[in-house]
């Protein structure tokens, strides 16, 4: 009897296949339609002995991270929380900003800088979303890519690329909303936008949130009209170093407010300090007597208007961030 784990072994004697059994040959035949035949090959099926899946197999599962968490995502219902977390690759943080020019109304990347691990890489020219896509490729486990106001922007840019090259994007992987790409969500790559959380511009989230540093000024304006008469040799006309100065402080500045926002990051901390956060049952509370204009910012009981509770940060006008 053949299994999984012990498949038998095949041998071919005049175009059959056989089998060898105590030192006995049986050679393998198939009936059909009152008639038998001799075996000459057989293709056994692609079946994954972890999930069952027959998309692939166990040694792909082991060895490809992308194909590990297909394999999960079959066997969730079956695994705890925490053995599914556990058994989970490693998430890796990548924070990247992509700068543009237009042309013929199409936004076209001529710059793009990421930090990976308290490194930050640079491409620039045409074609450094692919060199980006391509290097970050090489990183082994799940890329979280985390942007300032990417869901508007970055985000478009990065699933051109992805689809170029042959990434299935669709709305089981992506969240678009309102002309925002809120939300990529593959086994490969994941993104995270700050600014959905902030809603306020870099240089204000920095100064809220306590990162002593801000943007540096560049005109965009002005490498649009460089651009247009210059074309591609607008680079040399600004400097790449210039250009890679600027686009790597922002992806600095988004890294470094990302580890004040990441509850992964809070979760850490407390736990390296022995600090205990006890969960409490949900009650109601003023918190959902208001409105939160696309977050929930309730420090102190609402002011009450007309018998309904509003938060008054809500009532701001918001300032579209930059």
């Amino acid at each position: 009897m053949e299994s999984n784990t012990q498949p038998l072994g095949l041998n071919r004697k005049d175009r059959s296949l056989y089998v060898e059994i105590d030192g006995k040959e049986y050679f393998m035949l198939v009936l059909r339609n009152n008639h038998y035949s001799n075996v000459s090959s057989i293709m056994r099926p692609v079946i994954c002995m972890k999930c069952g899946s027959r998309l692939h197999k166990t040694e792909d599962a082991m060895n490809n991270d992308a194909i590990k968490l297909e394999c999960l995502e079959n066997l969730q219902d079956s695994l705890t929380p925490d053995a599914y977390d556990k058994a989970c690759p490693e998430t890796n943080i990548i924070a990247f900003d992509i700068e543009t020019i237009t042309k013929d109304g199409v936004l076209i990347p001529y710059s793009v800088s990421w930090m990976f691990e308290n490194k930050i890489y640079n491409e620039i020219g045409y074609g450094c979303d692919a060199k980006f896509i391509k290097s970050i490729a090489n990183i082994q486990g799940v890329k979280t890519l985390v942007g300032f106001n990417s869901s508007r922007f970055d985000n478009y840019m990065l699933v051109k690329r992805l689809l170029l090259d042959g990434k299935v994007l669709n709305s089981n992987n992506c969240v678009v909303h309102s002309n925002q790409i809120l939300r990529l969500n593959t086994r490969e790559y994941k993104t995270w936008d700050i600014c959905q959380f902030t809603k306020c511009s870099l240089n204000a989230a920095c100064e809220a949130f306590g990162v002593e540093e801000s943007k540096l000024g560049f005109d965009h304006e002005h490498v649009q009209r460089l651009f247009e008469e210059h074309g591609w040799n607008f680079i040399n006309v600004i400097g790449k170093d210039e250009i890679r100065e600027y686009n790597d402080k922002d992806v600095d500045l988004t890294m470094k407010l990302f580890n004040k926002l990441a509850y992964k990051h809070m979760s850490n901390y407390n736990r390296e300090r022995g600090i205990e956060i006890d969960k409490i049952p949900v009650e109601h509370d003023y918190i959902f007597d208001t409105i939160p204009a696309g977050r929930v910012e309730m420090f102190k009981p609402a002011k009450q208007y007309c018998g309904h509770h509003h938060a008054a940060r809500a009532l701001r006008p918001r300032q579209d961030p930059q």
